[in-house]
């Protein structure tokens, strides 16, 4: 299920609402999928010191991952919730300025 109409407050807002309750860790990945957002790892051509990024593909969001700065299992879901964070709050943003 993949629900691009809804926007959260909180991160608290978001593992409601895809009842994922409050164990961790957390997964990410599982996030991202519920908000229709593709992960991908990707290499950066002009740094490789970008991290991540959120990108949309045809109106299609994707996360991009760069896979030398996410060696870890544990630095790439931060990554990933990073960026999450970013598409919840762009979003919320577009959402509140289009009324």
């Amino acid at each position: 299920m993949t629900d691009k109409s809804i926007s959260f407050k909180s991160a608290k807002g978001l593992l409601d609402h895809f009842d994922l309750g409050n164990e961790t860790p957390i997964d990410v990945d599982d996030v991202a999928s519920k908000l229709g957002i593709d992960v991908e790892d990707h290499q950066f051509e002009h740094s490789d010191d970008i991290v991540g990024e959120i990108a949309f593909n045809d109106d299609s969001p994707v996360i991009r991952i760069n896979p030398n700065q996410n060696k870890y299992n544990s630095r790439r879901r931060f990554t990933i919730a990073h960026e999450i964070g970013h598409y919840c709050l762009m979003y919320r943003k577009n959402k509140i300025s289009e009324k």
